[in-house]
């Protein structure tokens, strides 16, 4: 399809994931700012530009690009919890919990977003924000078992037996214990 339409997004961005992985950064890197040729702002080819970068070791061009898809739309969050990600793999945890609650912010009801803030609040050591956010995660998780785990899990990390209690509780009445 490529081949009749070098516009046609989806196969673009497919090649340039075979170009990651084959770790040929420049060639992925010119095929997709071909891309932003006919449409500069966007926001899957920025997100796929981050992930290029921070594969080929350049974190900071990788924050730059998803900073700039995350300013272009506001339906996708990808672009602001691999900004987290990346923050917590360079050890900048302020840095990473302050991104963490302006993405809170644009996606409350994101459980992915959630669970993100958590990490990152517990990363900076407070517990008591992290807490807040295991709470509405769970909130949004309802009667998903593996999520329930997940969430009583990182309410241990932060010091919440009681919380991890209610997880555990809350999968077991879906009947969904084993």
């Amino acid at each position: 399809m490529v081949a009749k339409d070098p516009n046609f997004r989806p196969g673009g961005i497919n090649l340039s994931w075979l170009d990651i992985e084959e770790k040929r950064f420049d060639e992925a890197r010119a095929r997709l700012q071909k891309m932003l040729t006919t449409r500069a702002d966007d926001p899957d080819v920025l997100y796929e530009i981050g992930v290029l970068e921070l594969r080929a070791g350049r974190p900071e061009e990788a924050l730059q690009h998803w900073k700039k898809a995350h300013e272009v739309q506001r339906a996708d969050p990808r672009p602001g919890l691999a900004t987290i990600d990346a923050l917590m793999g360079q050890r900048k945890p302020d840095a990473a919990a302050a991104a963490a609650k302006s993405l809170a912010a644009a996606y409350p009801e994101e459980i992915n977003v959630q669970l993100t803030l958590s990490q990152a609040l517990l990363g900076n050591g407070d517990t008591a924000q992290a807490r807040q956010a295991l709470q509405e995660a769970t909130r949004l998780a309802g009667f998903d078992a593996d999520r329930q785990v997940h969430i009583g899990r990182l309410q241990l990390s932060a010091g919440n037996p009681e919380g991890a209690s209610h997880n555990v509780t809350k999968r077991c009445r879906r009947g969904q214990m084993t």
